[in-house]
């Protein structure tokens, strides 16, 4: 029992590791394309106010 307790544990720190990295990837990614479109959105309206 304490056995499988351990496994289960493990294997649940492992899983949570996993979604911890995939949201602040995610998060990241979602970060720097926001930064991205606005950085184009700034861009193109300089080109059309010139």
């Amino acid at each position: 029992m304490f056995f499988w307790a351990k496994v289960y544990k493990f294997c649940f720190n492992l899983t949570s590791r996993f979604l911890i990295f995939k949201l602040k990837q995610n998060c990241f990614y979602n970060v720097s394309f926001i930064y991205f479109k606005r950085l184009l959105l700034k861009k193109y309206l300089l080109k059309k106010l010139k």
